[in-house]
């Protein structure tokens, strides 16, 4: 078996000289695989690093406000109430489009051909069909919440999008992706304004909170739970959306707080191989 620990990897508080301007206003963070970066909402423009902050350097030419995915080959934006598809080669938009009568969208989860949205305002939960960016369709995967739903995952292994909520003492929803209904995994969780949400290889779903400022682990049915990053002197500043980088085992957070990301890497390490009964190290 292998145990997991955590410490912190990097924690930074600027921009390289070269940038005139600084961070502000930060929502999400977003990890891409295929060249090892991390894409950051910012105020007016996206920013990417590929030294964990070190440096910045702008992609493309759209904004982003809230959740992003990467997602078949695409970066796919929240910017109010318009969904954009982002060339991940070319930073040139694919395609976009605006979901009618939404009052704020703010969480995004994805699976190849789709990502799900939720609208904090209203309590809808959408679904968009990316397969074809130039011609995206969104229609209402649950009409209300009756929550203020923040933070989406979809756990494509239960058939799922696992959804978090702001609020005191705020829950943890599922709605099923074949039928739509929704179901609650964690009535009380304790902790208050819940924001992004992101698995790790194992299944294991990690959370933000605002209150405390804390990042939760939870197992995939949610039985167990464990806080894995909390407080300021960790980093965290009103932890906002957040991605599970699967090939390093980091977990990126956008501090609302203090508009800061910061990076935590969580490594496997072998267990100790336990003594035999002969006194002889066993393996």
């Amino acid at each position: 078996m292998l145990r997991l620990y955590f410490f912190s990897l990097a924690l930074f508080f600027g921009l390289a000289p070269s940038f005139a301007q600084t961070l502000e206003t930060i929502e999400a963070v977003e990890y891409d695989p295929a060249v090892d970066r991390w894409f950051v909402t910012n105020e007016s423009n996206i920013l990417q690093t590929r030294d964990n902050g070190n440096s910045y350097q702008f992609f493309g030419s759209v904004s982003a406000t809230h959740g992003m995915e990467v997602v078949d080959n695409m970066l796919i934006v929240i910017n109010d109430g318009t969904i954009h598809a982002i060339d991940l080669a070319t930073a040139q938009i694919l395609g976009s489009i605006t979901i009618a009568r939404t009052g704020f969208l703010n969480g995004m989860g994805s699976q190849p051909g789709e990502v799900i949205v939720s609208d904090f305002a209203t309590g809808k939960i959408h679904r968009i069909d990316i397969s074809e960016p130039t011609k995206m369709k969104s229609k209402v995967l649950v009409a209300k919440t009756r929550t203020r739903p923040n933070g989406v995952v979809v756990d494509a292994r239960n058939n799922r999008a696992v959804i978090v909520n702001w609020g005191s003492n705020a829950p943890i929803l599922a709605v099923d992706l074949s039928t739509g209904r929704l179901s609650t995994l964690v009535k009380d969780t304790g902790i208050g304004n819940l924001d992004g949400i992101d698995m790790d290889s194992e299944g294991n779903f990690y959370i933000s909170s605002w209150s405390p400022a804390r990042i939760t682990k939870f197992n995939n049915d949610f039985s167990k739970s464990s806080v894995v990053v909390e407080g300021a002197d960790a980093g965290l500043f009103n932890p906002a959306d957040i991605s599970y980088s699967l090939q390093t085992k980091t977990l990126g957070v956008a501090n609302r707080g203090n508009s800061t990301p910061s990076f935590y890497y969580f490594a496997e390490k072998p267990d100790l191989p336990q003594p035999s009964e002969d006194g002889v190290s066993a393996n």
